[in-house]
């Protein structure tokens, strides 16, 4: 995230969907959606087999979180230490998509964006753990730098993003701040000619959209056009 922040301020990319909160006041931020945030575990985690799992249950497990400088990593610290629960942090790695391989090989658990792992959890890699008693949400947010122009694809990208947002997102709470996230939340991307990059999306009308999380999947690269 900081990386991102960065190359907005430096106007390398024109825009980016975040995580947030984000309290920059050299950048302007626009909510989009909620985004929860949630346990995971690897189907032979023994937390799996718990009845119920508590926050004090927590304290007990180690934690793989994304490197230093991650939104979401600042927010579980956070949220957990206000709980009272020491977190064990067994692991850092880059990134959701670093993460959840580590979680997946049973290194440990993670606390990330449920709609990143929508497709592993679908599959069987993955569990999600309710935790009782305890929801942990965050806002994402598009952001770019103050004063920021855009081309006309670009407004119509970012006026897109809100809208879509408000009329669908708001009801499934489901998180865009990954790259994991684009097929679900721009089913209509043929309307922007676009190309993949490293992370995030390059649109060739001249508009560069970059967004928090790993390389992207292949099936967003399936879900975007070249």
């Amino acid at each position: 995230t900081d990386q991102i922040s960065e190359k907005l301020l430096q106007n390398v990319v024109d825009m980016a969907i975040l995580g947030g909160p984000m309290e920059d006041r050299r950048l302007t931020v626009e909510r989009i959606c909620t985004d929860e945030l949630v346990l995971i575990a690897s189907p032979s985690n023994p937390i799996v087999s718990l009845a119920k799992v508590t926050l004090k249950d927590l304290g007990n497990v180690p934690f793989l979180l994304p490197e230093h400088g991650s939104k979401t990593r600042q927010l579980v610290e956070r949220k957990l230490r206000e709980a009272g629960v020491p977190l064990r942090i067994a692991m850092q790695l880059p990134g959701t998509g670093g993460v959840k391989k580590g979680v997946e090989a049973n290194l440990g658990v993670a606390i990330v964006s449920r709609f990143a792992v929508e497709r592993e959890c679908a599959l069987g890699a993955l569990r999600l753990i309710p935790v009782a008693d305890w929801q942990l949400t965050r806002p994402v947010e598009l952001v770019f730098r103050k004063q920021k122009y855009f081309s006309p694809v670009g407004e119509k990208f970012r006026q897109f993003a809100l809208s879509y947002g408000r009329e669908r997102l708001a009801q499934l709470h489901c998180p865009i701040g990954t790259c994991d996230g684009l097929r679900r939340v721009f089913p209509d991307a043929q309307e922007f000619p676009c190309v993949v990059s490293r992370n995030g999306v390059a649109c060739s009308e001249g508009v560069s959209v970059e967004f928090a999380g790993g390389q992207p999947r292949d099936e967003m690269r399936r879900a975007v056009p070249r």
